[in-house]
């Protein structure tokens, strides 16, 4: 059954109800199985619903506050509770009338009493969120144009990919939530741009593009055509996604719920209507080191609110195929493939982080070599957080980008092969010790297994000041500091003015 066919003509309804002029409360029954009723007050001629759940239901307090426009009560005795609304103003009736016709299909739906009263209060306390947040006014046409990109979003790439249940449930956008969806430890950012305007990204936050305690974070970008007479409009779009909701007998329900949070109501359709869409081009880029963003960790202390432009031109060379996301909802996606990626501004290859090969004997070449295999671990790391970020990947042979695994460093340890732990503590020790101990705000170490072994990517943000590392060194020579930057594929040492010109460059004219 459509939610049209489980809609009365309220407005009928109540037009019946207002002929009666005896005192008191008069009703008119909505469902046949519910206990759910269309009422008048008189002789206050106040208009409302009521529903009766036939058993105890609780509500918080804070659910039951209501406006100067409409009031929402509580009633309980014994055994039954049920749930009052009013319209207290006729100046609001209209309001009232959407508010209701858009409540009574989702309480129709419901099969118990219990399940009635919930969905009303929720839905009522959604509808209060929603005049607070728009006035009533309905949304912009900029929020519009970013409604229908994240509606797209949803019909086109998240219901195939995850199914519609998930599909409704990882929409977080209309709550406010950094990105508009999140899946397990995916979670995609959209950006809705008509075709003729400059594509720039508009990111709110600093929170928006961190990816801190995620698998991956997805920018997707729409570049659309805007119409009038022509083209999809966002009522028909959201009319679409409702049809599927009840033909695959989906959360209709939640759907609403999350429509009137991002500020979408039926009373404004009319409006609405007037402009339709056509998708041109979607693009998907991976928010990852040498991505252009601004994050917390970029700040100094008490800044924030931050709104900032990308342009989308900068994110070309991160982007990504549809069916490689797809697969990232089952599979964890990968850091950085080896097999697939070059040595770069923003990746480097390490085969062993500190152990010499096999053929050195002599403790004294053995000792220098391990200094420089940390050297060069160190310098990376650092040459990354002077510049724009990036990924070291140790346990990855340079020449050939053959996977060899850290288990080599591990032996020489005297650890156990798989002793991850043991690694990663080593790891940041060096880190600690060699760079400073604010390092860790920038640093991600993630584990990949192999067939030949177990490489492990350290993923590294640029940094908001300059570092500098201090090299391991032998007894007889002097601990120094010493700054590194990335250019093309490979680290260079500044030293005197460069340093300065370069502090300037990257971090002078932002502060």
């Amino acid at each position: 059954m459509s939610a049209d066919e489980q809609r009365p003509d309220l407005e009928q309804v109540w037009e019946q109800l207002r002929a009666t002029s005896e005192p008191g409360t008069h009703l008119l029954r909505l469902d046949p199985v519910l206990n759910f009723n269309a009422i008048i007050t008189n002789p206050d001629r106040l208009l409302g619903l009521q529903l009766h759940a036939g058993e105890k239901v609780q509500f918080e307090a804070s659910e039951l506050a209501g406006s100067e426009h409409v009031e929402i009560e509580h009633m309980e005795d014994s055994d039954d509770s049920g749930v009052c609304l009013r319209l207290l103003k006729e100046s609001s009736a209209e309001v009232f009338f959407a508010l209701c016709n858009d409540l009574v299909p989702s309480v129709l739906r419901q099969t118990s009493g219990a399940a009635a009263a919930t969905v009303l209060v929720r839905r009522f306390n959604t509808w209060q969120r929603f005049m607070r947040r728009t006035s009533g006014k309905g949304l912009s046409a900029s929020r519009r144009q970013g409604l229908y990109g994240e509606l797209k979003t949803l019909q086109e790439f998240m219901v195939p990919n995850i199914g519609m249940t998930a599909a409704v449930e990882s929409w977080t956008g209309p709550h406010d939530l950094p990105q508009d969806f999140q899946a397990g430890g995916i979670a995609i950012e959209v950006k809705t741009i008509v075709q003729s305007e400059p594509q720039q990204l508009r990111i709110s936050g600093e929170r928006q593009l961190d990816d801190q305690g995620l698998d991956a974070l997805i920018v997707a970008h729409h570049r659309i055509l805007q119409h009038r007479g022509s083209g999809e409009t966002l009522p028909e779009l959201v009319a679409c996604i409702r049809d599927q909701l009840v033909a695959h007998e989906g959360p209709l329900d939640l759907f609403e719920d999350r429509l009137l949070a991002a500020g979408y109501s039926n009373l404004h359709e009319q409006d609405y209507g007037q402009t339709g869409y056509t998708v041109k081009q979607t693009s998907y880029y991976r928010v990852q080191p040498g991505f252009p963003r601004l994050t917390e960790d970029d700040l100094f202390p008490g800044v924030g609110a931050l709104n900032y432009i990308i342009d989308a031109s900068a994110c070309a060379r991160f982007e990504i195929e549809p069916e490689t996301l797809a697969t990232w909802f089952s599979l964890p996606p990968p850091v950085v493939d080896p097999a697939q990626t070059l040595e770069s501004q923003i990746v480097e290859y390490k085969k062993t982080a500190w152990t010499p090969g096999k053929d050195v004997t002599d403790p004294n070449k053995k000792a220098t070599i391990e200094r420089s295999l940390k050297t060069a671990v160190i310098k990376t790391v650092v040459a990354f957080l002077n510049s724009e970020g990036g990924e070291l990947v140790i346990g990855v042979r340079d020449s050939d980008h053959l996977v060899t695994g850290i288990e080599a460093d591990l032996l020489s340890l005297g650890k156990e092969a798989d002793d991850l732990d043991a690694y990663e503590l080593a790891l940041s020790d060096l880190f600690l010790t060699r760079i400073d101990s604010r390092v860790f705000n920038q640093l991600k170490v993630r584990f990949e297994h192999h067939d030949s072994g177990t490489a492990c990517h350290v993923s590294v943000r640029a940094s908001p000041m300059p570092r500098f590392g201090t090299p391991p060194a032998t007894q007889n020579e002097g601990k120094r500091a010493r700054f590194w930057v990335r250019t093309f594929n490979s680290t260079k040492e500044l030293e005197g003015q460069e340093i300065l010109d370069w502090i300037q460059e990257h971090w002078g004219a932002a502060r």
